[in-house]
């Protein structure tokens, strides 16, 4: 779990895996009362959403495309570029 409530911009570090397709998901949640605007971006800075949240009702995010038709980076390699915003 990552905190990121205090800060502007908050980024999702790349993992072996790629994230555009529907077996990944992100939660988004805040403590705020008040509703919360929320873009979310490829590190590239392509759109992909715009989410609300608030306290007790969190963004889902949930990216298109089926997870068999992508594939995986390969292991041991540098990844650069692949993370969220």
């Amino acid at each position: 779990m990552s905190f990121a409530q205090y800060y502007n911009e908050h980024h999702i570090a790349p993992a072996p895996w790629l994230y555009w397709h529907d077996a990944n998901e992100i939660i988004l949640a805040t403590p705020s009362d008040t509703n919360i605007n929320i873009e979310v971006r490829k590190s590239d800075g392509s759109y992909l959403a715009t989410l609300t949240a608030k306290e007790g009702m969190p963004a889902v995010y949930r990216p298109t495309g089926n997870f068999r038709d992508f594939n995986r980076h390969t292991l041991n390699t540098k990844i650069t570029g692949p993370e969220f915003i």
